[in-house]
């Protein structure tokens, strides 16, 4: 609350100065005030049009508010003006995924992967599109890296195991499973695949 009122002031006196709306529009974003960020990073925009992380912004609170197109003109318009935005990509990439945009959302995978080779994201967005298309082989190499650049994240392990289960190497899936349990014992979604492989193997 002491930031937010630092930044109202700021605002008051200084009208005209985008970095505060910047700055208040990402805490309203870490606050989930979805409609307040998208108000500020509007007034970013309006001050400074080229600026490309408050584009980015833009497309995150237009996706937080289930706005999935008005989010991807403004992660496009990102790119455009800057096409090393990590943001842009993976958020972009989230979109393609909730629609099933396999392609598309493999395209910006590896754009995602070029930026930032080291994060983990754009090899599961394009382990998942593998997965999706059969190529299950492929896909197990992509969740294999993502889970070798951060071990502590459920999503390559589980989804390898379900490489791992298309191809029929069923120890190799269970022993994937087995740790995404490790990490989140709750998993539903891999509770479920555990007792999908369980029926499978009977």
């Amino acid at each position: 609350q002491l930031a937010m009122n630092d930044y109202n002031q700021a605002i008051s006196i200084a009208p005209n100065a985008w970095e505060f709306y910047e700055d208040r529009g990402a805490l309203w974003l870490a606050l989930a005030k979805h409609e307040r960020a998208l108000q500020d990073f509007d007034q970013v925009i309006l001050l400074k049009p080229d600026y490309a992380i408050a584009h980015v912004n833009r497309g995150i609170a237009y996706r937080k508010l289930n706005r999935p197109n008005e989010a991807l003109t403004a992660l496009t318009k990102a790119i455009s003006i800057d096409s090393t935005q990590k943001s842009a990509y993976e958020h972009r990439a989230f979109i393609y995924e909730d629609r099933s945009d396999w392609r598309a959302m493999f395209d910006d995978a590896v754009k995602l992967i070029e930026v930032a080779p080291y994060y983990r994201m754009g090899y599961e967005f394009r382990g998942h599109a593998y997965l999706e298309v059969g190529q299950h082989q492929a896909a197990v190499a992509d969740f294999t890296k993502a889970i070798s650049i951060d071990p502590t994240a459920i999503y390559g392990y589980r989804m390898r195991g379900r490489a791992y289960y298309f191809l029929n190497q069923f120890d190799n899936a269970m022993a994937d499973f087995e740790a995404a349990l490790r990490i989140d014992a709750t998993d539903s979604s891999t509770i479920s695949y555990i007792n999908d492989l369980k029926r499978r193997r009977r």
